[in-house]
């Protein structure tokens, strides 16, 4: 892992959790499963790069359409968005 600038990370790729857990992935995020989870299906959505408020932007809004499908799908009974910065 490489070293934390003030309270930031100089990249998703060294943040202190393993490939293994990556749950999704394409050019603008990753979806990792968190590895000490809070809930069952607690799930950390990154983005790639915070270079604007869209990169931001795309992970609360691919959060919110997986948690709508599963509620849709049965799949749970509900779900909570929250953001750490930090």
């Amino acid at each position: 892992m490489k070293e934390i600038e003030g309270n930031r990370l100089s990249s998703y790729k060294d943040a202190p959790w393993r490939d293994e857990h990556i749950a999704f992935e394409d050019e603008n995020i990753v979806v990792y499963e968190d590895g000490y989870p809070v809930t069952e299906g607690h799930l950390l959505f990154v983005p790639k790069q915070v270079t604007r408020q869209l990169d931001i932007t795309r992970c609360f809004e691919l959060a919110y359409k997986w948690g709508i499908k599963g509620v849709c799908n049965y799949e749970y009974e509900a779900f909570n968005i929250g953001i750490n910065n930090g």
